[in-house]
């Protein structure tokens, strides 16, 4: 599989295997997955790159029913969409911490942190971002790292009346490594002016949680809208 994925090109990739390697080389050390989802009239192959290798899967769906999936806000659609774009990548994704999802511009609406394994939702399992092709995510190891982050932890579960997210504090961790500098916003201060009080003069805003309208109280939900 891995020959089948080196014959498709990742996007924003120049050919050959000297590009894939460099994007294999950025993830070391660091957990993290990438998946890039082309899709074609009679299919969709989704390419999975780790530290370790990279590799490619077919499944068989007609553009069109994968079009009202895309559209569709229900955990019936977040369901079959897990299983066609994220589960033919579940060998590489064990023991992932954090998966990145270059999505096709057809795809690009699908909220992928909420796609459905059974009654989880793919963000209780590991982090999620999305990237516009996977050349952004090797350009940002030459870029200047901004020098100061600023990280809120939503609550979650029974007290804010939403789904736990076990993983929020290690999420939170891993991003101040990345910066010179961390300041952590206190669970109990998400307010609007407590968030600009905290992290004022910081460089890039961290929040993880859920959104405003699943999570977050009446005083919190300004903050969100940051």
């Amino acid at each position: 599989r891995s020959a089948l994925a080196h014959s498709l090109p990742l996007r924003g990739f120049p050919p050959g295997l000297g590009a894939l390697g460099g994007l294999r080389a950025r993830l070391a050390g660091s957990g993290t997955a990438v998946v890039e989802l082309g899709v074609l009239p009679r299919e969709v192959a989704p390419v999975t790159v780790t530290e370790r290798h990279a590799t490619v899967a077919r499944r068989a769906i007609v553009h069109d029913d994968l079009a009202k999936l895309a559209t569709r806000d229900d955990d019936a659609a977040a369901a079959a969409l897990y299983d066609l774009l994220i589960r033919p990548a579940a060998s590489s994704l064990a023991g992932a911490r954090a998966l990145i999802v270059v999505p096709d511009e057809f795809l690009e609406r699908v909220s992928f942190a909420a796609l459905r394994d059974g009654n989880r939702m793919l963000i209780e399992r590991m982090q999620v971002a999305i990237a516009p092709n996977a050349m952004s995510l090797v350009a940002r190891a030459v870029a200047a790292r901004p020098a100061i982050v600023a990280t809120v932890g939503l609550p979650s579960g029974a007290a804010a009346n939403s789904a736990m997210l076990p993983e929020v504090d290690l999420e939170l961790t891993e991003i101040g490594r990345l910066y010179a500098t961390l300041r952590r916003v206190s669970p109990a201060n998400t307010s609007a002016r407590g968030v600009e009080e905290s992290a004022g003069g910081a460089d890039v805003l961290h929040i993880a949680g859920h959104p405003a309208g699943e999570a977050a109280t009446a005083h919190q939900a300004p903050a969100l809208a940051c």
